[in-house]
């Protein structure tokens, strides 16, 4: 990360760890490319498609598209200094995300409007509550068509005695394409 984009006296700010999980190709490097640049660390989101992302700077990860190794990133918001952990979705790496929940103060928990909640999500969910972390779920990729993803996620996954909002809300891009297919 750039230096100079963490405000000067940021090593006295209160610090949160905060780890974005979810099973694989749910979008959470994604996620974290978005909360960089609204966050102003980044002028522009990277992408995974095109290998610009900031947490994925191994070779092996550009070329598949997928997070191997747990990677931090910090930016300061409101005074409170934040280290973003974007973590692996893939069950190989599994033991990476184990290491990740001793460290959190948070969790955002992606779950993915597309392909639904798959079993890593569950473990990720029960490994949150044994560590005590407060967490977030994020339904992602609402976007996409069906008009079932509400229904599917909710029949699908039980959340326990966790609370949950459901929250949607438009991304950039989308709204770019609608503008375009009306003209």
């Amino acid at each position: 990360m750039d230096s100079s984009k963490t405000p000067r006296g940021s090593l006295r700010a209160p610090i949160r760890n905060i780890g974005i999980l979810a099973h694989i190709d749910a979008g959470k490097t994604s996620i974290t490319e978005r909360i960089l640049h609204v966050t102003g660390v980044r002028e522009k989101a990277g992408n995974v498609d095109d290998g610009t992302t900031t947490t994925d700077y191994l070779t092996v990860e550009r070329q598949h598209g997928i997070t191997i190794k747990t990677a931090a990133v910090r930016f300061v918001h409101k005074g409170v200094l934040f280290n973003l952990l974007d973590t692996p979705g893939h069950v190989d790496f599994s033991a990476e995300v184990d290491r990740v929940l001793r460290v959190l103060d948070g969790a955002v928990i992606i779950l993915c409007a597309v392909s639904g909640v798959q079993v890593r999500t569950g473990f990720i969910a029960t490994g949150c509550r044994a560590h005590h972390i407060p967490r977030i779920y994020f339904i992602n990729k609402m976007d996409a068509p069906p008009d079932t993803h509400l229904r599917r996620l909710s029949l699908e996954w039980d959340c326990g005695s966790d609370r949950y909002v459901l929250v949607s809300c438009f991304v950039e891009r989308r709204r770019e394409r609608v503008r375009k297919q009306r003209r």
